[in-house]
């Protein structure tokens, strides 16, 4: 699994790094305002779909990619009686609490102060605390983190043998990552009026999977959940991106084995409430049904499509 999902990362830089030299970046005009809201919307529901498990305290059995969501949401109905209800309450009180931030005091606090409450950091280490000292998992049964290894995987050549048997699925994944990072640039560009360069991004996502091949990294690609939780903290520059890649280090090299106790069901809290801002673009639909009906019906199929079905055929 570690070779191929090396070979993968691979095969995946060489059409970027390729799109890239060739300028290519001008597809990304191709991503239309309705196919971007629609497509990003659609995708947060899969995220949302994931989580749903870990907030209900539920296992499920392992799904096939395409209809996910529907399956999963099947399956949740199904086992709705086998519910964790110490999960189901955590994770409430968890969302209360963050949404309450996001709401109330972090308008309040930047009328104040530049630096905002970090309440998801807040939410981790609180979660952590109570689950080492009241022992959630051993008295409710609630799943945790569990192992977190420490230290940086030794780098290592990927196998070349495997590139021809990955290569159609390395497609596959270069033109979704692509698509799901310039659709979350565009989407923060349009908020802040700014520009991006969709060439640099294509440079940016080459070079970092020519590295992660070597440390058999999965193929980069932007978050939505981790990319809306940044925004939503205050960040404006890859400065940020510097600060977190240093703190990431010091959770793999040292801090790591901490959070190993934490409920899954608060994770599950935070990454659902910074998903909010993405839920609300449904209602771009009836903005773009006033302004052309072509372009409303693009958002509907590309959301249709990409929720209901997969993320990669839509």
């Amino acid at each position: 699994m570690t070779e191929y999902q090396s070979s993968a990362h691979l095969n995946c830089c060489l059409p970027q790094v390729l799109m890239w030299m060739l300028r290519l970046g001008a597809v990304s005009t191709l991503l239309s305002e309705p196919l971007v809201s629609g497509f990003t919307t659609a995708a947060s529901f899969h995220v949302l779909a994931s989580q749903l498990k870990d907030l209900f305290g539920i296992k499920l059995p392992k799904l096939p990619s395409n209809y996910k969501v529907v399956l999963t949401l099947v399956e949740i109905c199904k086992n709705i009686m086998n519910l964790n209800v110490a999960a189901v309450v955590i994770s409430i009180i968890s969302c209360i609490i963050i949404a309450l931030n996001n709401e109330l005091l972090k308008p309040w606090v930047s009328k104040r102060s530049r630096v905002p409450v970090p309440i998801e950091l807040l939410a981790i280490v609180a979660g952590t605390l109570v689950s080492r000292f009241w022992g959630l998992q051993e008295q409710f049964g609630i799943k945790l983190v569990g192992t977190i290894p420490t230290g940086l995987p030794v780098p290592q050549v990927p196998p070349m043998e495997l590139l021809p048997s990955v290569a159609i699925d390395a497609f596959t994944i270069t033109m979704v990552t692509y698509t799901i990072s310039m659709s979350m640039a565009l989407i923060f560009a349009s908020k802040d009026k700014y520009e991006i360069d969709a060439n640099q991004e294509l440079l940016a996502l080459g070079s970092s999977n020519v590295v992660g091949a070597f440390f058999c990294c999965a193929p980069m690609c932007a978050s939505l959940s981790r990319s809306y939780i940044q925004y939503q903290a205050g960040s404006k520059t890859g400065l940020t991106s510097c600060v977190s890649a240093v703190l990431v280090l010091l959770v793999l090299l040292w801090v790591g084995p901490f959070f190993e106790l934490l409920p899954r069901c608060v994770l599950a809290s935070i990454i659902v409430v910074s998903l909010k801002g993405m839920f609300m673009q449904t209602a771009d639909l009836a903005k773009f049904w006033k302004l052309s009906k072509l372009d409303a019906i693009v958002w509907l199929v590309t959301f249709v499509v990409t929720c209901c079905v997969n993320i990669d055929i839509g």
